[in-house]
């Protein structure tokens, strides 16, 4: 019972009532910020599905090419994370960390670093990094 007050607490500050409520199609446009190193006019459609706090599967699509129906790689070993419950001044989010393969481009089958945050049920920050100054980008994603 009480491992279940932990999971709800989080997503009712989100507006879910379940973790499958996270579950969907997302998509958006990159945010404007200095140092990203995806095209400027760069989409991103992500596909996932939430079964736990410790399961999410999906894929990631970009625009640029950077990434093609790429596989998002939960890690595991960060569920413990208290990322995963953060109070930002915008809001309650909830947080998943993984790494994804790159596609394309000069960094092709490299391991990126991704995290996605929930800011609610239909709204989610994409953030992919790879390196010091190689790879950057947040990309603002709502449920389609």
């Amino acid at each position: 019972m009480q491992f279940r007050a932990l999971i709800a607490w989080p997503l009712s500050l989100i507006g879910c009532t379940s973790l499958g409520d996270l579950s969907g199609e997302y998509r958006g446009a990159i945010a404007a910020q200095p140092l990203v190193a995806f095209s400027s006019e760069a989409s991103a459609t992500m596909k996932v599905e939430v079964h736990r706090l410790d399961a999410l599967f999906g894929t990631l699509t970009v625009s640029d090419g950077t990434f093609s129906n790429a596989s998002l790689q939960r890690v595991v070993s960060f569920e413990s994370d208290r990322l995963g419950e953060a109070t930002t001044r915008t809001g309650a989010l909830l947080s998943f960390i993984g790494t994804i393969k790159v596609s394309g481009g000069s960094f092709a089958g490299e391991l990126a670093t991704f995290t996605i945050s929930y800011l609610s049920s239909s709204r989610v920050e994409l953030r992919v990094f790879l390196g010091a100054n190689k790879l950057f980008g947040v990309f603002n994603l709502r449920k389609a």
